[in-house]
């Protein structure tokens, strides 16, 4: 019997104050993830509340300007969440891949072959987020061109200014609407699945 224990090492499983290290990492990982999930939407949808609020009420609107600074602080805890919380969750990931896949190529015989870029691309541009980028995107490109219609107007109420504010309206609520019915639920679960599954 002590003969095979010396072969066989009985596998100890870890002390429990590294267990509950390991537990209390996950949860605070897991609660930066909600933050920023959470900061992302609140953003997004705060900054269409002040939208429609300027429509609704024009300059001055109470809920605008709330919903402009729920806006503000939201968008702040977003980037700096993003900077120091989530991509350093991701490095730390991306460190422990690259170091289990050295030791996968140990074993591995043969790498698949590369795809080449047009499939690469094909892939890409079919993904659900990007399509919702790029529609986010045309209305920035329209919002933008209400926005140097309304600047370049040499008078207040003009034709061309009207023009301008309703292509900057569209453009704002056609972005705030792709952001928040779109893109904010895509990249929710999408970053949600990379988190939850390593």
């Amino acid at each position: 019997m002590a003969f095979a224990a010396a072969v066989h090492p009985v596998p100890t499983s870890p002390p429990p104050a590294r267990r509950e290290r390991s537990r209390l990492a996950a949860a605070a990982a897991d609660a930066v993830i909600c933050l920023f999930l959470a900061s992302m939407w609140l953003f997004w949808w705060a900054l269409g509340a002040c939208h429609v609020g300027l429509i609704a009420c024009g300059e001055g609107c109470p809920v605008a300007v709330v919903a402009g600074k729920v806006s503000a602080t939201a968008g702040l805890a977003f980037t700096l969440l993003l900077c120091f919380g989530v991509m350093p969750l991701m490095a730390c990931r991306v460190r422990a891949a690259g170091a289990a896949a050295i030791d996968v190529e140990a074993v591995a015989v043969q790498a698949p072959a590369p795809k080449s870029f047009a499939v690469a691309m094909r892939k890409v541009l079919r993904d659900p987020a990007v399509i919702a980028v790029f529609a986010s995107a045309a209305f920035v490109l329209l919002l933008a061109v209400g926005v140097l219609l309304n600047g370049d107007s040499p008078v207040s109420g003009s034709r061309r200014e009207r023009i301008g504010s309703a292509m900057y309206h569209v453009g704002a609520l056609g972005m705030d609407t792709v952001n928040c019915f779109i893109l904010c639920p895509i990249l929710t679960v999408k970053t949600w699945r990379v988190f939850r599954m390593a």
